[in-house]
């Protein structure tokens, strides 16, 4: 490969370039991995700098691969472009395709190849090593990119005289890694993003962001990795400059924005306060998303006057726009939430949880009730926590299993007790692990099988969700695989610690899924193999065969929901921009022996949609 090392490339740095520096930006899209469309704001946010900070004096193109740019269109518009700097950003899975257009660019001669390429993103910051042990000439951002970028451009105009004089970057000069320190931006000189990808993400009603901080207030959770975010200290955009970027996508037609903060309360109630007075001033109609931590809304360690004056701020902030709130709260267990290190106690986050429903906002909850040293007592706990303060229709996922990446603390004490079981992922960067006791594994392998049979397909339809708060079709069945998964984990922890099937247990089964809404037949050809074995002591085999009994007789009621979804994005009645469910559907292998098994027995819709329990046209419904 030919050699472009980025120091060599000082001497074509003249203080005397007359045109403007002309910078390209790559957004990578897998779809396969990603089925959704979503605004490239890291890309949208550098680009909106570059332009304030040297107006007139660079040229900034975004190259978006979701409008359908294939790595070789990338490649021949950055040979008839010829930047002097092109950015790559790099999400996790994504370093193969990042090479596809890496490597070919590099391959040019000289006079074609961009003076500088540099990847940002969460690969590079997570291992920037797989890049560095590559590419001798390919700069890897470290931290946040504004800084960065504005360097770059000092370097080719001659301000500067070094790339070590440039912040946040990580290099090889003459076989040495340099590694320049990290600085974060001052937000009170934060520009308005740029605007270039909007229209499109609009057409294909995608996922439009937008951020009012940086950093985590707590950034202690000990499965989180945190070191992609080097250098991202907690602090606030100004509430002027968040209000009028709020009010320029509104103006542009945007109906519903996503914010990317950590945690966008930030302790900070006057904050929330003053952005909701300004928008309500404004006029400024968009309904609004954010994540944050239950104690923004309610804390003990606070006074009745503090806890006051959130709940002043949450209303307000609700009459302005918000609609839905995610609280992480991972697990519902005492003794798990504090080896998670949560810092918040599960009452305080109850009531946080009840707040906000009073207050009238869509509760979004997040558990990991999965991790290495997870015992039944504590998956029990959760349960009970989730239908205590009913959570468990939340369009967020209650069945997750933890994933461990090296940086999160999980990570050094799982090696430690050598629990580590393989090598990292070269794709995800997650690490293999086994369970401390090892009568758990069958517990989490079955979960991950279930989790994976429908990974994609779930994932597309959270985004549609997410993109289309109108869609009540497509919530309802976003909520009833909650649900579902809600009754597997119900019944796999029943299950696994029974010492024998009782006739109460098989009435709780049968009430369970009857709950969502499964049609009698299959209810009853369940209880008939959990009656089968009433009373007898659990063998191993046998209690492994009631879970796959139960598992099947879910699996099949699930595809039900599946293909009457596909029945309905056939007919029109569910959007599906981009054919995301569509692809998503398609790589379900379960499916066809459902679709034989649901016309075989006829069994009805389900019943959550219908007014009757009785199909009038099952084959037609299923053979969507």
């Amino acid at each position: 490969m030919a050699s472009n090392s980025p120091t060599a490339n000082i001497a074509n740095a003249t203080p005397s370039c007359k045109r403007p520096v002309s910078v390209v930006f790559v957004n990578l899209f897998a779809p396969q991995r990603y089925l959704t469309y979503g605004l490239p704001l890291s890309l949208e946010v550098l680009t909106g700098d570059l332009r304030a900070e040297f107006p007139g004096d660079v040229s900034v193109t975004i190259l978006d691969m979701q409008t359908g740019l294939t790595s070789e269109d990338v490649v021949d518009r950055i040979r008839e472009i010829n930047p002097d700097i092109l950015g790559i950003t790099v999400k996790v899975t994504e370093r193969r395709l990042a090479e596809t257009i890496l490597d070919p660019v590099l391959d040019l001669p000289k006079e074609k190849r961009p003076r500088y390429l540099i990847v940002g993103g969460h690969r590079p910051r997570f291992f920037n090593e797989d890049f560095l042990s590559k590419y001798d000439d390919v700069l890897i951002c470290t931290s946040e990119g504004e800084l960065t970028m504005r360097g770059l451009v000092d370097l080719i105009q001659g301000r500067i005289s070094s790339l070590r004089e440039i912040p946040n970057l990580i290099f090889k000069e003459q076989g040495e890694v340099v590694s320049t320190p990290i600085k974060a931006l001052d937000l009170h000189d934060y520009h308005q993003p740029s605007a270039d990808t909007l229209e499109f993400i609009m057409q294909k009603h995608g996922m439009i962001y937008s951020e009012s901080s940086r950093g985590c207030g707590w950034a202690k959770c000990s499965f989180c990795n945190r070191h992609f975010a080097r250098g991202t200290t907690l602090r606030a955009i100004p509430e002027k400059t968040v209000i009028d970027n709020l009010e320029r996508l509104y103006k542009r037609g945007v109906k519903i924005v996503y914010f990317t903060d950590e945690d966008f309360l930030l302790y900070n109630p006057d904050r929330v306060i003053a952005i909701s007075q300004g928008l309500i001033a404004k006029n400024i109609k968009l309904s609004f998303w954010i994540q944050t931590r239950a104690d923004n809304l309610y804390s003990p360690k606070a006074t009745p006057e503090e806890n006051e004056k959130k709940l002043e701020a949450i209303r307000l902030f609700h009459k302005a726009g918000l609609q839905r709130i995610l609280f992480g709260i991972e697990s519902g267990s005492p003794t798990q939430a504090r080896r998670y290190n949560k810092g918040i106690d599960l009452q305080s986050i109850a009531r946080a949880a009840k707040i906000a429903k009073d207050v009238g906002l869509q509760v979004e909850t997040g558990f990991i009730p999965i991790d290495p040293y997870v015992t039944l007592q504590e998956l029990k706990e959760s349960l009970a926590f989730i239908e205590e303060h009913d959570l468990q229709d939340s369009i967020v996922r209650v069945l997750n299993v933890v994933c461990l990446s090296e940086g999160a603390i999980f990570y050094k004490k799982i090696a430690h007790d050598n629990l580590i079981c393989g090598q990292r992922d070269p794709e995800s960067l997650l690490t293999p692990y086994k369970m401390f006791d090892p009568n758990n594994e069958y517990l989490r392998e079955t979960t991950q099988n279930w989790l994976s049979e429908t990974l994609s397909y779930i994932y597309a339809l959270r985004r549609v969700v997410d993109a289309s708060p109108q869609g009540v079709i497509e919530e309802k069945y976003l909520i009833q695989f909650r649900r579902l998964d809600f009754v597997l984990l119900r019944g796999l922890v029943q299950l696994l610690a029974a010492q024998r099937i009782e006739s109460a247990d098989i009435e709780t089964f049968s009430q369970w899924l009857a709950g969502l809404g499964m049609d009698e037949k299959e209810i009853a050809r369940m209880a008939a193999s959990f009656d089968a074995v009433a009373g007898q002591q659990l063998a191993e085999s046998v209690r492994r065969r009631l879970i796959e009994c139960f598992i099947q007789t879910l699996r099949y009621y699930r595809d039900s929901l599946i293909l009457s979804m596909a029945a309905a994005i056939n007919s029109g009645s569910i959007a599906d921009p981009g054919n995301f469910l569509g692809t998503g559907i398609s790589e379900i292998k379960t499916l066809e022996q459902s679709r034989s098994h649901l016309a075989a027995n006829r069994i009805a819709r389900p019943a959550f949609l219908s007014r009757s329990s009785k199909c009038d046209s099952c084959e037609d419904a299923w053979a969507a």
